[in-house]
């Protein structure tokens, strides 16, 4: 029963911690959402516009617009793989990742594959098709609402008005309706000031920017837009078969020089073309439509001086995404490959030449401890920009090999390194703490680094991810076994249970670090994590639990797992009151579980999980290697690793650590979209820890302590 109640204890302190730093004055004090209409919106879609395209010889126009505006780099992620054009303008006037027709070809079509616009007596148009398109996106996962931009323009007593075929998808309604309509760009200034100043919405579809750009088009609009309008300029599909990030820059009121940022990124100068429609409505006083998940976009400042410096920076967000990119599988295949393939020869050394043992297993830990260094030093290796270089993957590998040799000599030469939880925990322990630094600094490290998050995936731009969280939960729950038992050998004694005061000192050690971790990943301020807090609360309770003598049973998992909803709950709920631009997903989940909403989100989480667990011929084995690694951890002995079975003999709080980390990682592949990843990368963290530890208690120091 006490540990039950410690259990409660700490999931409520948690809970008022991460109550308090994220209701700090910093965050409670943004504005409330700003009704009031600022004035007509003109919104200029160009496919294919990209930053390394614009510059003030090349395009004077657009550099223009950078030196009176704010810009940033636009993620264009849609419903599709690859975002064509009918894909982004749909996506636009949805405020919400859809999809246009299906089309042959990996690549985009030339023009747009939908029905033509039809027009209508007084000015007006409708999209042939447009209700077979909303149909077919409200069977998403993420039930998605097309011509809601359009229909809540409508519905205020606006009218909307399109230039172009494209531009007609963004701004029509639900039944594909346009009040006015005019299938190309005016050539002459009176006409198109007119066309661009009847209604509170008018979308022009510009041509691709392929060969050119169309530079002077955009001068025209600019010049002829109503007096007191907004101005965006989106680059809202590709131009290839890979994606990129793109143009976004926004001139007129409350968008003065600097960079975009929004509520759905946290980062500048990274915006969403799923912000579109919630900036346009914002601009126009009216709120976004129930369905949209982007955040209207605002001006900050932070940006270089000098329209070349800052366009130079956007181009370089763009070069930093594609080199992660083209680099995080080939790099983690290889990562795998060489470890099997040294751990493999270790293995037959140490079979046919039992001679050469003690070498074996002394150059075998080394290298061990080396590959538990190689996740952080991914996160390392952005302190540089590796990506800038004239072969950015051998950069990267360079900027990480140093990384890792660093950190590993530390770990090997320390005074720790005789001890048998030694080494392997000082890796453990660095990790954890370079990325626990990170997050409460920023993030710098996450963005477009190998083990964090792609701006071109668009799954999170703040905050921990996936991938990383799948680290530094492992690395926490494995530096807590090792400094628990580092702390109580000397009282329970080196080999023996853990009892009296080591018990104190182990429930200790292994509390602060839990909370200090579970604060740090699901703070709306850092980690932002509400999965990862579902997901360790089990796994600190387990470390909590086991280090300090108690037998694990399920009915303290569960208190442990209600101790985590608590938190997260409560957190929810308090996010929840802050005004709407200032809240998180978290916040947002809340209104969509009291006004609807939430069930799409549960689908498209659990659809993120399925599609990845069956995304290449590799995935489904991730599960196969947990259970591998479950039964590996719960009997060594059965399953032939003895020199594990000897280590938990010398350690006993080795073994509650790694059942810890296998609680965790199971739990988050369950709550988390994209889940796999946790799992993915416990596995390449964890492996090499138990290599270098079953090789320390074997080789010539028999993990003294």
């Amino acid at each position: 029963m006490r540990a039950t109640r410690a259990l409660f204890g700490l999931g409520l302190l948690a809970a008022i911690v991460l109550g308090f730093g994220g209701l700090r004055p910093g965050l409670a004090a943004a504005a409330p959402a700003d009704r009031t209409p600022r004035g007509p919106v003109v919104v200029v879609g160009v496919p294919g516009l990209r930053w390394d395209q614009v510059s003030p010889d090349a395009t004077p126009a657009l550099a223009a617009l950078v030196a009176r505006g704010a810009v940033g780099s636009l993620s264009i992620r849609a419903g599709s793989g690859i975002t064509c054009a009918a894909d982004g303008w749909l996506t636009l006037g949805a405020g919400n990742r859809a999809t246009g027709p299906s089309h042959p070809g990996a690549g985009c079509p030339p023009d747009l594959p939908t029905g033509p616009v039809v027009a209508q007596a007084g000015g007006g148009a409708t999209v042939a098709g447009f209700p077979a398109l909303v149909a077919t996106n409200r069977r998403l996962p993420a039930a998605v609402e097309l011509g809601a931009l359009g229909a809540q323009v409508r519905a205020s007593g606006g009218c909307t008005a399109a230039i172009g075929p494209g531009a007609a998808l963004a701004a029509a309604d639900p039944r594909g309706r346009i009040d006015r309509y005019v299938d190309h760009l005016p050539p002459d200034a009176p006409n198109l000031a007119d066309a661009l100043g009847q209604c509170a919405l008018t979308v022009v579809a510009l041509p691709p920017a392929q060969s050119a750009v169309p530079d002077a088009e955009i001068a025209a609009v600019d010049a002829a837009r109503p007096t007191g309008s907004l101005l965006v300029v989106v680059g809202l599909a590709e131009s290839g078969s890979q994606p990129r990030l793109h143009v976004a820059a926004a001139v007129g009121p409350g968008m003065g020089a600097g960079y975009l940022t929004s509520a759905s990124t946290r980062r500048p100068p990274y915006v969403q073309l799923v912000d579109g429609a919630p900036t346009v409505l914002a601009q126009l006083g009216l709120p976004a439509p129930a369905g949209a998940i982007g955040q209207p976009w605002r001006s900050v400042e932070g940006r270089p001086a000098g329209t070349p410096a800052t366009v130079a920076a956007l181009v370089d967000t763009d070069r930093a995404a594609q080199a992660q990119r083209r680099v995080v599988g080939p790099f983690f295949f290889g990562l795998e490959l060489a470890q099997a393939i040294v751990f493999g020869l270790a293995a037959w050394r140490l079979r046919r030449r039992p001679a050469d043992r003690a070498s074996t297993l002394r150059w075998l830990h080394r290298v061990a401890v080396a590959a538990t260094a190689v996740p952080v030093g991914t996160f390392l290796a952005n302190l540089v920009p590796w990506w800038r270089a004239g072969l950015p993957a051998l950069a990267l590998v360079g900027s990480v090999v140093v990384a890792t040799a660093a950190l590993s000599a530390g770990a090997l030469l320390g005074p720790w390194r005789r001890r048998l939880l030694g080494p392997a925990g000082a890796v453990a322990t660095i990790t954890a703490g370079v990325i626990a630094l990170d997050l409460v600094t920023g993030a710098r490290l996450q963005i477009s680094s190998l083990a964090g998050y792609s701006p071109l995936v668009a799954g999170r731009f703040a905050g921990i991810g996936n991938a990383a969280y799948g680290v530094f939960a492992p690395a926490v729950l494995l530096a807590g076994a090792a400094h628990a038992r580092t702390a109580a050998a000397g009282a329970a004694g080196a080999g023996t249970a853990l009892a009296g005061r080591s018990r104190q000192v182990a429930l200790a050690i292994t509390a602060v670090l839990g909370l200090v971790a579970i604060v740090v990943d699901g703070s709306q301020a850092w980690g932002s994590d509400v999965g990862g807090v579902l997901a360790l609360m089990p796994g600190v309770a387990v470390l909590v639990l086991g280090c300090a003598g108690y037998r694990v049973s399920w009915s303290r998992l569960a208190a442990a797992g209600a101790a985590g909803v608590a938190v997260v709950a409560g957190f929810a709920v308090a996010d929840y009151q802050r005004p709407v631009p200032a809240r998180t997903h978290l916040g947002r989940f809340v209104d969509q579980l009291l006004h609807g909403g939430a069930g799409a989100v549960i689908r498209r989480k659990a659809q993120a999980n399925a599609e990845l667990l069956l995304h290449s011929v590799w995935s489904p084995f991730v599960p196969l290697l947990v259970l591998l690694a479950a039964a590996i951890v719960l009997r060594p002995d059965r399953m032939g690793a003895g020199g594990l079975a000897r280590a938990y003999d010398r350690a006993p709080t080795l073994r509650v650590g790694l059942l810890a980390v296998l609680v965790t990682a199971v739990v988050g592949f369950a709550v988390n979209d994209s889940g796999i990843a946790v799992p993915s990368l416990a596995i390449v963290f964890g492996v090499p820890f138990v290599v270098a530890v079953t090789a320390h208690v074997a080789g010539p120091f028999g993990g003294s302590d």
